[in-house]
């Protein structure tokens, strides 16, 4: 129990489980089942965001309709607290979130950055002329990042279809997924290969009932005015930290990643 951190008491139900099952693993939970599901509680929460002034009772009456069961107030008005509508809850559902994102890196030569010209003849000088390279070598990264700390940065070679972003999901987010730390919820915003039916499809059963994007059981707009924590904070400084070596990007946004703890992520998405 000490070199795990865990309780004495987890150690020796385990073991006792072990024993008389052969298994380790929790047994199948008694009791009836809940009238609503995992699956049912996001479709209750959009409603209850997209109609606030109804009452528990209207709610029961919608409910009973939509999900085609016999509902009461007392279970609707149950089911209510665990959307997490009140304002107290807003930290938890942003810990519930996997935020993703893509962003170019471009690789570029020179000082590009501010300049500053005392004179205004002086815009006409070739010594005050800034070089600039048309249609400069970059990279597109994508990354996902939440409150429990940075998931994996992926250089993606090529154009990104909906083929690709699926082998992308499955082989830099599915990894990072923890039992008890992985968040219930993943973030995409409104790239085309990202509403693509495969990828739906993929998502629907990874993250089923609970993914955020175009054409998902909580749609994400298109042009959202609402910023992630990637769009907000981590790829403007991904891209400070790595601006003195242009030439080597790709080597120091690896570097960069492995430099950013979990708790300097849960503080930027919180």
């Amino acid at each position: 129990a000490r070199n795990l951190g865990i309780s004495s008491s987890t150690v020796h139900n385990i073991i006792k489980r072990f024993r008389e099952s052969g298994e380790i693993s929790a047994r199948k939970r008694q009791g009836r089942k809940p009238t609503l599901n995992a699956c049912d509680i996001p479709s209750l929460r959009r409603h209850c965001t997209k109609i606030p002034h109804h009452s528990v009772k209207d709610i029961t009456t919608w409910a009973q309709e939509h999900f085609r069961k016999p509902l009461s107030v007392n279970t609707v008005r149950r089911s209510t607290y665990k959307c997490k509508l009140k304002l107290c809850h807003k930290r938890c559902r942003l810990l519930c979130v996997l935020w993703s994102d893509e962003s170019t890196f471009h690789i570029v030569f020179g000082n590009h950055g501010r300049r500053v010209l005392w004179a205004k003849k002086e815009k006409d000088c070739p010594d005050c002329f800034q070089c600039k390279v048309q249609k400069p070598a970059s990279l597109m990264v994508w990354g996902c990042v939440s409150a429990h700390g940075m998931g994996n940065l992926h250089i993606c070679e090529g154009t990104i279809n909906a083929e690709r972003y699926i082998q992308v999901l499955e082989q830099h987010m599915l990894p990072s997924k923890q039992p008890g730390t992985f968040p219930e919820f993943f973030q995409q915003d409104v790239a085309p290969p990202h509403y693509g039916c495969q990828v739906q499809a993929f998502l629907d059963e990874q993250f089923p009932g609970k993914w955020i994007g175009r054409r998902g059981p909580v749609e994400w707009p298109p042009r959202s005015p609402d910023l992630t924590p990637l769009d907000s904070y981590l790829w403007g400084h991904l891209k400070t930290l790595t601006h003195p070596w242009r030439t080597k990007c790709r080597f120091m946004l690896m570097r960069v990643r492995q430099l950013l703890s979990p708790a300097h992520m849960s503080m930027m998405v919180l």
